[in-house]
């Protein structure tokens, strides 16, 4: 499985630590936002991540991944889970996954569409 981090805090070091016991999960792009693009290029150097992406529909138009893990602050884990669902790709997101119920059934719905 080939997997797309969004976000460069803690958590994603402590799942990037995380996956290096899953041989069969390769990490293939990290995401930041611009002013962040130093710490993914760091995480890419330290795990081997081949592509930093500063931008989010690039990447998740452009990059070789089959599942996108979302390791950003709580409060947007809807608009970049909704985002990367309505670009067809499939999502992991940590708990919270999302702010309010209305957000988690419209998410559900629409992977189930």
């Amino acid at each position: 499985m080939k997997l797309g981090i969004i976000g460069t805090g803690k958590i994603v070091g402590e799942a990037l630590e995380a996956l290096r016991l899953l041989p069969q999960i390769a990490c293939t792009a990290v995401f930041a936002r611009p002013h962040s693009r130093e710490k993914a290029e760091a995480l890419a150097a330290a795990y081997g991540i081949a592509e930093v992406y500063t931008d989010y529909e690039t990447l998740l138009q452009q990059a070789d991944v089959d599942f996108v893990y979302i390791g950003i602050v709580n409060s947007a884990h809807y608009a970049y889970a909704r985002q990367a669902i309505l670009a067809g790709m499939n999502v992991i997101l940590e708990k919270p996954f999302t702010s309010t119920e209305a957000e988690a059934v419209e998410l559900a719905a629409l992977s189930r569409s």
